[in-house]
C-alpha cells in the first residue's frame, strides 16, 4: 500500500495546483491517451476531482472517484457517460479488465455510500469545469467552502 500523499488529507495547506503536481509526479500510470481536446475536456476536471475529493489512482480510488463526480459535482449524467465513452478511459479498462472493475466496484460499496452521504452534506457541487479557478487556492479552503470531506 501507497503512502498517503498531502493532497489526501482534510486540512492540506498546498495549492490545488501544487496538489495537481504531486498527483502527477507520484502516478507515472496515468495514461495519456486520447487527444489534447480529450484531455482538456475530460481528464484534466477527472484528476482535479481525485484531488479535491482526496482519491489515489488505486483502482477502487478510481471507483469512489466516479461516485465523487456523479453526487458532488456539477457535472450532468449525460457529459459523465461521454466521459466514459472516451478513448482514453476505455484503455484504462481495456487495460485492467471489465470484470476486475466490476469487482473492485461491487468491494467499494460500504465506501460508496458514505460518498453518497457525505456529497449530500456539501454546501455547494463542485465546479467540475472550472478547476483552474481554485488552482492558487489551498485544498483545506476549497474543502471548507464546499464542505468537502474526505472519505
Amino acid at each position: 500500500m501507497n503512502p498517503r500523499l498531502q493532497y489526501q488529507f482534510q486540512n492540506s495547506k498546498q495549492t490545488l495546483g501544487v496538489a495537481l503536481e504531486e498527483y502527477k509526479n507520484h502516478n507515472e500510470r496515468i495514461l495519456d491517451s486520447g487527444s489534447e481536446k480529450e484531455s482538456d475536456f475530460f481528464f484534466k476536471p477527472h484528476d482535479a476531482c481525485h484531488i479535491i475529493f482526496g482519491c489515489s489512482n488505486n483502482l477502487e480510488d478510481e471507483a469512489i472517484t466516479d461516485v465523487w463526480t456523479i453526487f458532488g459535482t456539477d457535472v450532468s449524467l449525460k457529459k459523465f457517460y461521454r466521459f466514459t465513452q472516451a478513448e482514453g478511459h476505455k484503455e484504462i479498462i481495456r487495460t485492467i479488465g471489465l470484470r476486475t472493475a466490476i469487482k473492485t466496484t461491487i468491494k467499494s460499496v460500504p465506501r460508496i455510500l458514505r460518498v453518497v452521504l457525505a456529497s449530500q452534506q456539501m454546501r455547494a457541487k463542485w465546479e467540475w469545469d472550472k478547476y483552474e479557478n481554485y488552482l492558487d487556492q489551498r485544498l483545506f479552503k476549497i474543502r471548507q467552502t464546499f464542505n468537502i470531506r474526505i472519505v
